[in-house]
């Protein structure tokens, strides 16, 4: 287990440049940049675009509704 969670972390860094040019990746806490975006704001912009017939054909929503 802990071999596997070395191996990915190694990989998931192999991804990304982490530099400080302009196209650099950078590392953030999620609360850092959502704190401010509240729940309605978010579904406005982004819940839009998530149709019903989008969220039926994923298999983790399927699951719940069977799990209900």
């Amino acid at each position: 287990m802990e071999e596997n969670v070395a191996g990915i972390q190694v990989a998931a860094h192999e991804v990304p440049r982490f530099s400080t040019g302009p196209n650099g990746a950078e590392v953030v806490d999620n609360y850092e940049w959502l704190s401010s975006y509240s729940l309605l704001r978010f579904l406005r912009d982004i819940g839009k675009h998530l149709t019903v017939p989008y969220m039926l054909a994923k298999d983790s929503v399927q699951i719940r509704l069977d799990a209900a």
